[in-house]
């Protein structure tokens, strides 16, 4: 928990949600923080459909993409485009596979994070905190969401999680836990510029609770848990029966104040950054440096008792250690909970000792603030490798295969051309006619596809794939492309092609031990 100061401490914010409930105005800094939230969520857009959109392509619905129909003018998907043209909108999913090629490097090679003591003299405590670090990430199952994070930094580029000190109701006690928070639900300000994400100022989330989670969570009394029903008196927990989701489907938030599930209560967890005057005061008594808020007069005060109890002491005026006090403009988190109309249930300063918000971000490198995922790269070469695959099929489904070639005046009298054609392909068919002037006779025609260099352009887009993605041949164990390679110089070409996701697997542990 956070160290307060001795002389005042800063109180935190904290109210019970009657009192807040009386105090709701729609005008107030609630409701204002809460429209600022959505902006952010909303701004976020634009990046929860590209994260989308890849996540369809991992999953093999790879030609869901809206396109305009030249015919009709409407917007259909492009599948129903190539469908209506005699096409079959075939696929080959290399992304299912270069994802699990990343996430099986992920599993084969298994880390534990481990607490370094810069001291020699602390390294007992380094060896303490490093058990009880892996004990946390024992009990949190950390190794699941490590393939999670990881997935996420190659879909969309950003992972976040959230690691706080709460109650376990199964361990029937307080410890750490580690969650990950969902794309869909995460919001912060997007003007975030720093790498190091040392400009973000609000982050939050949001939460679905069903009322008695709600109640749970939030309410401390009787009053409260009324307070709460009359806040969310339109949710009826009956309406889970008909407003149940089907797991097997992709999930998303559909609206930012509007719960998909109307047997639901939505609340919005908001950090955001703060400002404050308060006083900043170094003791020369024992060398501590405090934040508190008495006034300079009050800390004045404080020195002249202890000036003069030192001088009745027998001590020298300037041997009396003083507290020297500045005023100082200080930034701190508060974190509040909002509900879609804007009533606050429950607000405080942040507890953690590092006097931020819960939050841990894992993200790929960012230019200008722009965050995308790894995989962004194969996605279009994924799609020319599904049309090359299209056409080759069109072109080998137009083709002549054994077509065969009858001269009318060849098909003998009382024979129909089914017949004729029938015992054609008999392995013993007998076929009598009688030879005409002309010597027509009937004739097999068979032709390969057109090469039009569809084969070629398939292999090189296979190849190029590989060498973007970096799983080739040798990360994936196939044999060398060449005979006599030597073993060293294979295991090299291995390992060099997990230099593209040195970066992805180093945002992994990050997540789990990052303070915000």
């Amino acid at each position: 928990m956070r160290a307060q100061a001795r002389f005042a401490p800063v109180k935190s914010v904290r109210s019970t949600i009657a009192e807040q409930r009386r105090s709701f105005d729609r005008t107030g800094e609630d409701f204002d923080l809460l429209m600022r939230c959505q902006n952010d969520w909303n701004r976020l857009a634009e990046f929860r459909r590209e994260r989308a959109r890849n996540i369809r392509y991992k999953n093999g619905d790879q030609w869901g993409d809206p396109i305009v129909d030249p015919e009709s003018g409407t917007t259909i998907r492009e599948d129903q485009l190539l469908s209506s043209k005699g096409r079959v909108p075939l696929k080959h999913n290399f992304i299912q596979q270069f994802i699990r090629n990343i996430e099986g490097q992920l599993l084969s090679n298994p880390s534990k994070s481990i607490v370094y003591a810069r001291a020699k003299d602390d390294a007992s405590l380094g060896d303490m905190l490093t058990n009880t670090l892996q004990a946390c990430h024992q009990l949190n199952k950390t190794d699941r969401i490590d393939i999670a994070v990881l997935e996420e930094l190659l879909l969309a580029g950003l992972a976040c999680t959230k690691t706080r000190y709460t109650f376990w109701s199964t361990k029937n006690r307080a410890d750490g836990r580690v969650d990950l928070v969902g794309a869909n639900r995460l919001f912060f300000n997007t003007d975030i510029e720093d790498p190091r994400l040392f400009d973000l100022r609000r982050i939050g989330e949001i939460h679905d609770y069903t009322m008695d989670e709600l109640i749970g969570h939030f309410a401390s009394s009787p009053q409260d848990v009324e307070t709460l029903r009359e806040i969310y008196a339109d949710c009826y927990d009956r309406m889970e029966i008909y407003a149940g989701r089907d797991i097997t489907k992709e999930r998303g938030v559909a609206a930012f104040l509007r719960p998909d599930n109307p047997s639901k209560c939505r609340v919005f967890e908001v950090w955001q950054r703060l400002g404050r005057w308060v006083t900043y005061v170094h003791d020369y008594a024992d060398g501590t440096e405090q934040i508190t808020e008495l006034s300079l007069s009050q800390i004045e005060t404080i020195n002249a008792e202890r000036l003069e109890q030192g001088l009745k002491l027998g001590m020298e005026r300037e041997r009396v250690a003083l507290l020297y006090a500045e005023r100082k403009y200080e930034s701190y988190w508060q974190v509040q909970f909002l509900t879609p109309n804007g009533v606050c249930i429950r607000s405080s300063e942040t507890p953690y000792t590092h006097e931020e918000h819960p939050y841990s971000f894992a993200t790929l490198p960012m230019t200008d603030g722009a965050i995308r995922g790894a995989m962004n790269d194969l996605i279009d070469i994924q799609r020319y490798i599904n049309r090359l695959i299209v056409m080759i099929d069109f072109i080998m489904g137009t083709s002549a295969k054994g077509v065969l070639m009858v001269p009318e005046d060849s098909v003998p009298e009382g024979m129909t051309v089914q017949d004729f054609a029938a015992e054609w392909v008999k392995s013993n068919g007998v076929i009598l006619y009688k030879p005409t002037r002309s010597g027509a006779v009937p004739q097999q025609v068979a032709s390969n596809s057109t090469n039009i260099g569809a084969w070629d352009m398939l292999k090189l887009e296979m190849n190029l794939l590989q060498q973007i993605s970096g799983v080739s041949g040798a990360i994936q164990g196939q044999a060398p492309q060449y005979a006599g390679t030597p073993s060293s110089l294979y295991a090299q070409q291995a390992q060099n092609s997990t230099l593209n996701y040195r970066i992805v697997f180093r945002g992994v542990p990050y997540v789990q031990t990052g303070s915000g």
